[in-house]
């Protein structure tokens, strides 16, 4: 297991394991596709490993961990009843078990993918096992979004920010995975080092139009092209390529605003990005995102695909109007 941009998380958890105590409770954070949960399955090698330099990736608790078969790493969002989607029941039924011991190990990992997805009331329904943790268990959350964990879980639990790995690291992660040289690097210039995005737009055969269009909308975003807006969101056909689009909009205005900022970015679709920091102001491209980001998160609760189409226009450029003063 290779870990790329993660200089900072491996210096402190190398500090952690000096100290002989890794805390009970992790928080990763970072941006989606930035590699958190490979850094979380790192972890719970680190945590479980029977090596003298742990991880050695090489015995059989890694081998394990890294084949997502290890009865004592487990991963609640795969395994509700209700797979995909937490609920405060399911997860109170699915937490009961945490009181017995381990199968193998001598401690249990509990990895919770997709945290900012937690209502109040999920959130809640941990906060007394990580308040009161058990010798036998281990808590890793994972978020692309900590502003929607609670401050009371917030206060419990140790940040582990995931880095996003340079273009060059990028570039050399995805020719190991088999992916042409050239098309590795001008992907990875693309998604500014964005591993998990570049892996998708390689295996996804729709992905090249899906850049396209989102380009488009986010120039006709920047231009104050309502109807033109409109008119390429109606064109989207079903639900995950609306979930593409908003996603890759959400980096070329959040890219607008690390130029905006003075920052420097690769990321995707960098001359759109470019141009609509140029033109707008920050408070305009903050609202823009913003908005994005909450449209991201509500697609499951949205299946009318020309409706959402309809609500995402609408909302954002009222969003971009507010911020203007109109």
């Amino acid at each position: 297991m290779k870990l790329y941009g993660k200089k900072d998380a491996l210096e402190r958890l190398g500090r952690f394991t000096a100290s002989g105590r890794i805390p009970h409770a992790l928080l990763i954070t970072g941006a989606d596709g930035a590699g958190k949960r490979t850094l979380a399955d790192y972890i719970a090698m680190l945590m479980l490993c029977t090596d003298a330099d742990a991880p050695c990736m090489n015995c059989k608790e890694c081998l394990r961990i890294a084949e997502h078969i290890h009865p004592d790493v487990v991963y609640p969002l795969r395994e509700l009843k209700t797979p995909g989607k937490y609920s405060a029941t399911e997860l109170r039924e699915y937490m009961a078990g945490c009181y017995k011991l381990p199968n193998d190990a001598p401690v249990r990992v509990y990895i919770f993918e997709q945290a900012e997805t937690m209502n109040d009331h999920c959130q809640n329904a941990l906060l007394k096992i990580i308040e009161e943790p058990l010798s036998f268990n281990r808590y890793i959350f994972i978020t692309s979004d900590k502003s929607f964990i609670l401050e009371t879980v917030l206060s419990r639990v140790t940040e582990i920010p995931a880095g996003m790995p340079s273009v060059d690291e990028c570039a050399r992660a995805l020719t190991e995975r088999g992916v042409e040289a050239s098309e590795a690097h001008s992907l990875a210039q693309t998604f500014g080092g964005n591993i998990g995005r570049c892996l998708e737009a390689h295996n996804d055969e729709n992905g090249s139009e899906i850049m396209k269009l989102s380009s488009e909308i986010a120039a006709a975003v920047c231009k104050d092209r309502e109807y033109d807006c409109m008119a390429r969101l109606c064109s989207i056909k079903n639900r995950d390529d609306m979930t593409s689009v908003l996603r890759s909009l959400s980096d070329i205005f959040g890219n607008a605003a690390v130029i905006s900022a003075g920052g420097k970015t690769y990321g995707f679709a960098p001359s759109v990005s470019a141009e609509i920091a140029e033109k707008n102001s920050v408070k305009k491209i903050n609202a823009v995102y913003t908005v994005i980001q909450r449209l991201l998160r509500s697609m499951d609760f949205n299946p009318n695909v020309q409706l959402t189409a309809a609500r995402c226009c609408a909302e954002i450029f009222s969003a971009a109007e507010d911020s203007s003063g109109r």
